[in-house]
């Protein structure tokens, strides 16, 4: 075709789309330069414009940008803002905007059916839900507006509707409850127990089967049952330390119950580590920030948002994850809230 015929007969839209197999829809998302098109089909559109030498008509209307929301339980912890730090920074990094928002929850405003219809009204196709509770209505609704979810240790059981991003619970609480058995420990104490939340579950899980091969009776009077902050760290030390005979050491199901145990035992006289031992889990900021150090399971956190924003776009193009639940690995990290016990066979014998 000449330049004189371009210029007399412009090429159409469905024209190129019937070159590369494509919608309509589909070519006028690659021209102005839209994300959710696949690698593939890009390239095949594009091959497709060069054949058929495309102009486009007019300006070029401006990308549009893919938007996700992060949603929380709640805001300002220090776990929600490194694992919001990694999760940003790829997200900044595929081009996509993330709003920020609460998470729905059972008695506070509004449904989760409202909730999606929200999100999804103003172009949200993906979400990515932390430490948050996700109740079969949020599933189901998602689903019905084309809502992609990705849960961050999630409060409850999701079954393989959702994919859910977590760190090795049972295996952390395992190795920090052996590390204590270890320095001599025998009555080994649990803070922070909530079989309603699944991370926690699975932490006392660890703790309890590591007390069982080190052949360590399971004394309902060393369980602390509560929340992850720092409050509930105070009161569950406050009981543990009125005790008759307080536990000589503490595995933790956060580091916010790390420290509100260890600070409430300060307040009973008991020091850190001298006569209480304490492991904290998930290494935030505090944790090395603290006196002592805390000794704690550090969880990946940065790299869990990471990996849930780049799954959330694969979920987001149709690629489905080999699992449905990722694991992350933990390590024990070793600091200072943890010692041998001074004399180990008095207190046995004291048992």
């Amino acid at each position: 075709m000449t330049q004189h015929e371009r210029a007399r007969r412009r090429t159409t839209l469905k024209e190129v789309a019937e070159r590369a197999g494509v919608s309509v829809a589909t070519v006028s998302k690659v021209i102005h330069r839209h994300a959710d098109v696949g690698a593939a089909t890009r390239q095949r559109v594009e091959g497709a414009l060069r054949d058929l030498d495309y102009t486009p008509v007019g300006r070029p209307e401006p990308p549009r940008v893919v938007t996700v929301v992060v949603a929380f339980d709640s805001f300002g912890t220090v776990y929600a803002t490194e694992v919001l730090s990694g999760l940003m920074e790829q997200i900044v990094a595929l081009g996509v905007r993330a709003v920020a928002d609460l998470s729905p929850a059972p008695g506070r405003p509004p449904t989760a059916e409202d909730w999606v219809l929200r999100h999804a009204a103003a172009g949200v196709r993906g979400a990515v839900l932390v430490t948050a509770a996700i109740p079969g209505e949020l599933i189901d609704a998602a689903e019905r507006h084309g809502v992609a979810l990705v849960a961050i240790d999630p409060k409850t059981e999701v079954g393989t509707t959702v994919t859910t991003i977590g760190a090795t619970n049972w295996a952390g609480a395992t190795s920090a409850t052996n590390h204590l058995v270890e320095l001599g420990h025998r009555r080994i104490a649990f803070a922070g127990m909530d079989l309603t939340t699944d991370f926690a579950a699975e932490r006392f899980a660890g703790y309890r089967s590591s007390l069982e091969r080190a052949g360590l009776a399971l004394d309902p009077e060393y369980i602390g049952y509560g929340g992850t902050g720092f409050e509930h760290g105070q009161q569950i030390g406050a009981r543990f330390a009125r005790l008759p005979e307080p536990p000589t050491a503490v595995v933790s199901v956060s580091d916010g119950v790390a420290l509100g145990v260890i600070e409430s035992a300060r307040g009973f006289g008991l020091d850190c580590p001298d006569d209480i031992s304490v492991v904290g889990f998930d290494d935030v900021q505090p944790a090395r920030w603290s006196t002592p150090l805390l000794t704690t399971v550090r969880q990946p956190l940065s790299e869990m948002g990471a990996l849930a924003a780049r799954t959330l776009l694969e979920l987001m193009d149709g690629t489905r994850p080999s699992s449905p639940h990722i694991h992350l690995a933990t390590s024990l990290i070793v600091r200072d809230s943890t010692r041998a016990l001074v004399d180990a066979t008095a207190d046995e014998a004291r048992r």
